[in-house]
């Protein structure tokens, strides 16, 4: 498979991903319900129903970045907010 050429970064992480074959690797946004409020950034790895079969959490956006394109940088890379790919951001809603 050829080396994604764009990468997910701070300013399109929120609607950047990568995909191989049925399977694409994403970055969410969480908290936790705590005092304050914990922000997450979910690394993600979803299968052609949108289910999770992997995901490890981060509680820094640099650390979610690092992994998610360390680990899958190498996919192809979906530009949503091209209409690329699918997902929520695709919908009618945006």
């Amino acid at each position: 498979m050829e080396a994604s050429i764009q990468t997910i970064n701070s300013d399109n992480w929120n609607f950047a991903a990568y995909k191989a074959g049925n399977l694409v690797a994403q970055i969410t946004f969480g908290a936790e319900p705590a005092e304050p409020i914990e922000f997450l950034y979910h690394c993600s790895v979803l299968n052609e129903e949108g289910e999770a079969i992997f995901q490890k959490t981060f509680h820094d956006l640099s650390l979610a970045l690092t992994h998610i394109n360390r680990n899958y940088g190498h996919w192809e890379f979906l530009d949503r907010s091209q209409g690329q790919g699918g997902g929520c951001g695709t919908c009618q809603a945006h």
